[in-house]
């Protein structure tokens, strides 16, 4: 390679690097010391790429990848963290690092270990939390590995680089400071509690899901705790930020993302009602914030939410096929893509969603530079690009969307909606007014870019004043906006005094207040205004009286409401707003409890069920009743019923009880009832109280049965563990299983069953069943060898072949010789051997046709012919 393109090439590397660092915010941090300590604030997002095999850096500002690197091999999926320096790809048990001022390989470290890594990119990190080893790996400076000492929960880490993690085994809170090395648990989590970890602005908090309230976390431990106004469920998903001083917490169970008020946190103040945003039934991530929107991923229906801090939708993204993750990076923004990193998603800090084109032509992959000696001199670099979506420059704000102007003795009230900024916050607003009737003169004012009212004094009674408001921000000023014309008068009846307002338990609100003064007119009506914690008001409330009463369903259950009333004369004239009553939370009665189930045991009934919904007020308790059991008032979700009778039916009822949000006395509501009906019970007692041979191979088994109330009772008979005979019984029987084995002795036992299970065995016995009866004796005759017996037969003779079985052994039996059957001609006696057997041919016979046999001991022989 020529010196040119070696110039050239070092000069495409030099100035990448330039331009990588460019793009890194200095942030600098407070060290205790007199020097301050510089951290780098990362901006953009890695993502790798397995169908290119290549590690990808997308800029966040412009939505485009400004820099790649080839020829990368690694398990699709892996993530890629960055540090000051370098990138780190979790490639499966080893880190592959990347210089960003060379975009290649500089090193390759092997971690070993198994899990999934959560990546967190920080001031002194980078960090990979590897949950189930309980291990903390920090990069940046090397690799330091930091055992926690056992599983821990998903991590977070505050601005200035403290990583905090949750021990699953003893429930202990955990940090690793920046530039440590050893880890710190001054706080623990509360016994029966559990929850998530977060960061609130700079502080590291804990969020107990069981009491509904948050945590500081610092040195000395556990802070104060303060309620979040919301009851948060077990399976809580908590964000691992805050959005503009709310926390994002997704319950899954109800298909609900609550946005809970935290910026009080530090003062100890009582947080604002929850924003609520219902989402559609389905499968979501844990929500993650950006610095003014908060993101939600819809696996089931493959989109992309986000939401503002005030809980309004600001964007609904399709994603297409395929998994998606989501990361949060050091420069606010969110960045989504899917495993295979072929998709790309950047949230602005606004909840804006653009998409990148990860196939989208990149810089020329920079050279390690070859090493340049101290006195060459290498040409200037090139001027640096013009940004490709430079700032768009403020413009003058909007108008006002209404003015109202409000009559007085001598004197308006003026109120009016914030102006659109434009891309400059609003200085300053101007107010002037003039006279369309009457000999009043005209002024102007000027209030402060955060005031939205002002009180005009001064102006003549009787005459018609129209007022006009502006606003103003660097960029100059905007249009403006008229109010409706209106005149001042001492006629107009004064301020109601002393607004109070009370819940009522059917959703509704009572307000009351002191007449007003009516000038010297009668005040014929009165107007009541609702405005919620949220900022929204409700139309007006007529009334002729001193009291009004706000129907159920009008205003937002378990919303924060605080009213106004003003009074109206015979003249038609109205008069200013009464000072702001004390605030109410409406409530209605809660909906019934959900799954709501009676678990039967032996004279108990175990009663379990869900919290409904509330119906935006407080829980008291929860009231169980039955037929036959006393009611009872509970405030857990689950009772237990003891001493009742077996095979008696109950009809359990619950409901909840409520009252006004955050009081301890005044009216309660009574909910929706739910009811289920189970029957106390229990598996039977059978008890063996004997057994015996009753037979050839066969057993009687006697029991007794003992249905405990229970009903009806099967029972079990087991011989040498296998059933052998099952059936119904009562009281006290006999049951007799036959086909037994001879000679044979079982182990037996009895066990009953109903309908509510199998009992007990109660007792067991060893019968040994009868022996085997002896084989029959047998006498069989045939035709011998021949013989002579002149004079005695005619030939041919045979004698007759006797054989004997199974009879007594070694004993003398008396044999007879019949012809015809039954009839002896001839006997004789013969001796059995040892083993009950014997042959003889004593006699003999000659004549053909003739029947023979014979008869030993009396036991006949089978019938031959001669």
């Amino acid at each position: 390679m020529d010196k040119a393109k070696r110039a050239s090439r070092t000069v495409v590397a030099l100035w990448t690097a330039v331009l990588l660092v460019a793009g890194t915010v200095i942030v600098v941090l407070s060290t205790g010391t007199s020097q301050p300590a510089l951290a780098f604030q990362q901006v953009g997002h890695w993502v790798y790429n397995a169908a290119q095999k290549a590690l990808l850096h997308v800029d966040g500002g412009t939505k485009q990848v400004d820099a790649k690197i080839d020829g990368v091999d690694a398990d699709p999926g892996s993530q890629a963290v960055q540090g000051d320096r370098d990138v780190y790809l979790v490639s499966g048990r080893k880190v592959i690092v990347f210089g960003k001022s060379k975009l290649t390989v500089d090193d390759s470290v092997a971690v070993d270990i198994g899990d999934e890594p959560v990546g967190i990119e920080v001031v002194g990190g980078p960090y990979l939390v590897y949950q189930r080893a309980g291990t903390i790996v920090r990069f940046g400076k090397g690799m330091t590995k930091v055992a926690v000492g056992g599983e821990v929960t998903h991590p977070v880490a505050t601005p200035e680089g403290t990583v905090w993690v949750n021990r699953q085994d003893n429930r202990a809170l955990c940090r690793l400071q920046r530039d440590k090395s050893d880890v710190r648990c001054p706080a623990s989590v509360p016994d029966g509690h559990s929850g998530a970890l977060s960061v609130v602005g700079d502080d590291a908090v804990f969020v107990d899901v069981v009491s509904g309230a948050a945590h500081v976390l610092s040195e000395s431990g556990l802070g104060k705790a303060v309620q979040l106004g919301v009851t948060l469920p077990e399976r809580a998903q908590v964000a691992d930020h805050g959005v503009a001083g709310r926390l994002p917490v997704l319950d899954q169970d109800r298909d609900v993302l609550l946005l809970t008020d935290v910026s009080g946190m530090r003062a100890g103040r009582t947080a604002a009602p929850a924003v609520p945003i219902a989402l559609e039934p389905g499968d979501y991530s844990k929500p993650v914030s950006s610095k003014e929107a908060v993101s939600v991923l819809d696996h089931t229906r493959n989109r992309l939410l986000t939401f503002g801090p005030d809980g309004r939708p600001r964007s609904t993204t399709e994603l297409g096929k395929g998994r998606s993750r989501m990361t949060r990076g050091e420069d606010g923004r969110v960045y989504v893509d899917d495993v295979a990193g072929e998709r790309l998603l950047v949230v602005d800090v606004d909840g804006k969603v653009s998409q990148v084109d990860v196939n989208a032509k990149t810089p020329p992959k920079a050279q390690t530079a070859p090493v340049v000696p101290p006195q060459a001199q290498l040409p200037p670099p090139p001027p640096a690009p013009k940004p490709a979506d430079p700032a768009k420059p403020a413009a003058p704000p909007g108008a006002p969307a209404s003015v109202s102007a409000q009559p007085g003795n001598s004197e308006v009230s003026l109120s009016w909606a914030a102006a659109p900024a434009n891309g400059g916050a609003i200085s300053s607003y101007q107010v002037t007014w003039r006279t369309t009737a009457g000999s009043g003169t005209s002024g102007a004012r000027t209030v402060a870019g955060n005031d939205l009212s002002a009180r005009i004094d001064g102006l003549r009674n009787g005459s018609t004043y129209v007022f006009t408001v502006g606003a103003t921000n660097s960029a100059g000023s905007g249009p403006t906006t008229d109010s409706s014309p209106v005149k001042p008068s001492s006629e107009i009846p004064g301020e109601p005094s002393d607004v109070r307002a009370e819940a009522a338990a059917d959703g509704s609100v009572n307000v009351t207040w002191q007449a007003a003064d009516g000038q010297g007119h009668d005040v014929t009506s009165y107007s009541v205004t609702a405005t919620g914690a949220d900022g929204s008001t409700s139309p007006a409330q007529p009334s002729t009286g001193t009291n009004a009463t706000i129907a159920a369903g009008v205003l937002q259950v378990g919303q924060q409401h605080t009213f106004k009333v003003t009074a109206t004369n015979d003249l038609g004239l109205t008069g200013k707003e009464s000072p702001e009553s004390n605030s109410v939370t409406p409530y209605e009665p809660a909906a019934a409890p959900g799954a709501f189930t009676a678990t039967p045991g032996d004279g108990t009934l175990a009663l379990a069920w869900t919290e409904p919904d509330l119906g935006g007020g407080d829980l008291v308790g929860y009231v169980v009743a039955g037929n036959g059991v006393p009611s009872r008032t509970v405030t857990t979700t689950s009772t237990t019923y003891t001493g009742l009778a077996n095979g008696t039916a109950r009809t359990m009822t619950v409901h909840a009880l409520t009252r006004e949000q955050g009081r301890t006395s005044g009216p309660q509501a009574t909910g929706a009832t739910a009811t289920t009906t189970a029957t106390p019970g229990t598996s039977p007692l059978v008890h063996l109280t004997g057994a015996g041979s009753s037979g050839d191979r066969q057993i009687t088994v006697n029991v007794n049965v003992d249905t405990r109330g229970s009903g009806a009772v099967t029972c079990h008979v087991v011989f040498n563990g296998a059933t052998r005979w099952t059936g119904g019984c009562a009281g006290a029987q006999g049951i007799t299983v036959g086909g037994l084995a001879y000679a044979t002795t079982y182990d037996i036992y009895v066990e009953g069953s109903n309908s509510y299970g199998r009992g007990p065995a109660s007792g067991h016995a060893s019968v040994r069943t009868n022996d085997p009866p002896p084989p029959p004796r047998t006498v069989t005759v045939s035709k011998g060898a021949s013989t002579s017996r002149p004079g005695e037969c005619g030939p041919p003779c045979n004698f007759v072949q006797i054989e004997v079985r199974n009879f007594a052994p070694n004993a003398t039996f008396r044999v007879d010789c019949d012809s015809p059957p039954g009839a002896s001609y001839w006997n004789y006696t013969l001796r059995t051997n040892g083993s009950g057997a014997a042959s003889s041919a004593v006699c003999f016979y000659g004549y053909g046709g003739r029947q023979v046999a014979a008869r030993v001991d009396g036991v006949p022989s089978n019938v031959i012919v001669w």
